[in-house]
């Protein structure tokens, strides 16, 4: 009696699993037809920067960088694709986790010790100085750098965790 209730669970489960694929597929179906209908909707112009947001988003920091005097004249287009490719990869990890996520310069454009409170870091905007990270933990990080603080006659290295 035992193997018969056994047969039954499993088959019973079987039978939620494929409803619960079924569900899935159509539900992915679902948003995949409100995703292309709610394209053909906009303008080409909206159209391009919706699919492309990530070049947009790389080119507009790109421009605020450069108002600062922060893109090194020696950047090249190999470097321009590996800023991209950082940009893009934050798209793709907030598509993947649901969460948006920004790309953050490690060292920031226009810092400030968090010990003192002066503004004197300055970062570029390079490839080696970004990353791609939740965007709460960029709000909460702020323009601060807590890399080396150095003083006078001495350098500190301040850790802090998240």
């Amino acid at each position: 009696m035992v193997q018969c209730e056994k047969g039954l669970e499993s088959s019973a489960s079987q039978a939620e699993i494929d409803e619960a694929e079924e569900e899935t597929l159509m539900l992915e179906t679902m948003l995949r037809e409100r995703r292309e209908a709610t394209l053909a909707a906009m303008d080409k112009r909206t159209r391009y920067n919706e699919t492309h947001r990530a070049f947009g988003r790389c080119r507009q920091a790109e421009r605020r960088a450069g108002m600062l005097g922060a893109v090194p004249k020696y950047q090249c287009e190999v470097e321009r694709q590996r800023i991209l490719a950082i940009y893009e990869q934050a798209e793709a990890l907030a598509n993947l986790t649901g969460i948006f996520h920004e790309v953050d310069h490690i060292v920031p454009l226009e810092g400030e010790c968090p010990i003192t409170g002066e503004r004197n870091v300055s970062g570029l905007h390079v490839a080696r100085n970004l990353r791609a990270i939740p965007w709460s933990l960029n709000r909460m990080r702020g323009n601060r750098y807590f890399g080396a603080v150095m003083s006078k006659n001495e350098s500190k290295e301040i850790e802090i965790s998240f």
